[in-house]
């Protein structure tokens, strides 16, 4: 792994080239930060647990880049990737225009990948005149 790394690390350094140091991050603590945390799935086959590890590009069924330290049933929440939809109606009035959010909601990413969003706009209720 070791050596994966260094290869890779060497290959992303000469792409990037003289704009690595632009980039202003501490690019060693951040790949230690990276490798503390690793995660994968396995699928059930039979009997059998398989490893799906596509962390590389050369990936495959059964490898992993670590040993499992502990197992799941669920991804935790704080590390679930979230999608934010959200509306913000623009109202110009006088001249200027203002924003204001209508709708905004929070869906776990792999709970929106399995849905159909559909947004319909509906009028508002007319208002009675008063009469004279």
């Amino acid at each position: 792994m070791a050596t994966r790394a260094r290869r890779d690390d060497a290959a992303l350094r000469l792409a990037l080239g003289d704009r690595l140091g632009a980039l202003g991050v501490d690019d060693g603590e951040q790949v230690r930060q990276d490798a503390a945390r690793h995660a994968w799935v396995q699928l059930q086959k039979g009997d059998a647990w398989v490893d799906l590890d596509p962390t590389l590009p050369d990936a495959q069924v059964g490898s992993t880049l670590a040993v499992a330290s502990g197992t799941a049933e669920d991804v935790p929440r704080d590390q679930q990737q979230i999608v934010v939809l959200k509306v913000v109606a623009q109202s110009l009035t006088d001249g200027r225009l203002s924003d204001s959010v209508s709708l905004e909601r929070e869906l776990p990413a792999a709970a929106a990948a399995r849905q159909h969003l559909l947004l319909a706009f509906t009028p508002a209720p007319c208002r009675e005149r008063p009469t004279s």
